[in-house]
């Protein structure tokens, strides 16, 4: 699954491992040079499950690993791993994303509050720093997925009364969660935005889901609006691109796509969209 993209192309996300003893499955970090190129594991946790979820342009990354109590934030700067502070005594705190002047996003999750097993709140690392972000209308879940060069985070959040199942793509600014009103679908579920480039160009996943993959559909967001990003490609049979994880400032997206086989049955690739030149 790739999550995030550099100016340079390079890619960062994750593939699942099957261990033989005990037999399990795991997440683990990866990396991909640029499209078409073979992934190789960023080896960190290498004896356990970590994820890569972004990647700024001087190659650094950010990401998640998780240890038998707890999962920790970490930030990769050369061959160097470094676990970032979580927020207070949070025993899961992720870091989702990061800017190309080192200030990294994600979420930390907070003990006790209004939802079952405690609320969640976006945050963010500044010199090494962590604070949180802002909620949706005093809702009590948010995460932060990514933030661009001019601070401008965006992420998840829930309003009061609702859970993470009924998340909506936002953006932060002064303090609060602003809803970015992206499309619902019949039956909403949880939406995501889930990258921001240097012009504000915003992707993410929306709750719309035509079929059993319980993904939604990938969206762009420009100027105020959302536009579903299966409207701005060639018709492909059997093939939807379920979900936008990345986008660097040449406007190349990544993102998860669903495949439907003959027999019916479902699957998922990733993918990577580039602009079509305009003349």
């Amino acid at each position: 699954m790739p999550r995030s993209i550099n100016d340079q192309g390079v890619i960062v996300g994750n593939y699942l491992e099957n261990l033989a003893f005990p037999a399990r499955e795991i997440t683990r970090p990866a990396i991909w040079p640029g499209p078409g190129g073979a992934g190789s594991d960023l080896g960190v946790n290498p004896t356990g499950s970590a994820d890569a979820f972004g990647i700024n342009d001087n190659q650094q990354i950010v990401g998640w690993q998780g240890g038998r109590a707890s999962i920790t934030p970490w930030l990769r700067n050369g061959t160097t791993v470094t676990t970032l502070p979580p927020l207070g005594d949070s025993d899961d705190t992720e870091a989702l994303g990061e800017n190309g002047n080192g200030v990294v996003v994600g979420s930390a999750a907070v003990a006790g509050g209004t939802l079952p097993g405690g609320n969640q709140a976006a945050v963010a690392w500044v010199n090494g720093k962590i604070s949180t972000l802002g909620r949706l209308n005093g809702g009590a879940w948010s995460e932060a997925l990514a933030i661009n060069t001019a601070g401008q985070a965006v992420g998840s959040a829930s309003p009061a009364g609702s859970s993470l199942l009924d998340s909506h793509a936002v953006k932060f600014s002064g303090g609060k969660a602003i809803d970015l009103n992206v499309p619902r679908g019949v039956n909403p579920g949880p939406a995501h935005a889930t990258a921001i480039n240097t012009s504000g160009v915003i992707v993410g996943d929306d709750p719309v889901s035509p079929d059993v993959s319980g993904l939604g559909n990938g969206f762009v967001y420009r100027n105020g609006h959302a536009t579903e990003l299966n409207s701005l490609i060639a018709p492909t049979p059997n093939v939807r691109l379920a979900g936008a994880t990345g986008i660097n400032d040449a406007g190349d997206i990544v993102g998860t796509a669903v495949l439907t086989q003959p027999d019916g049955t479902l699957s998922t690739v990733g993918y990577e969209l580039l602009p079509v030149p305009t003349t």
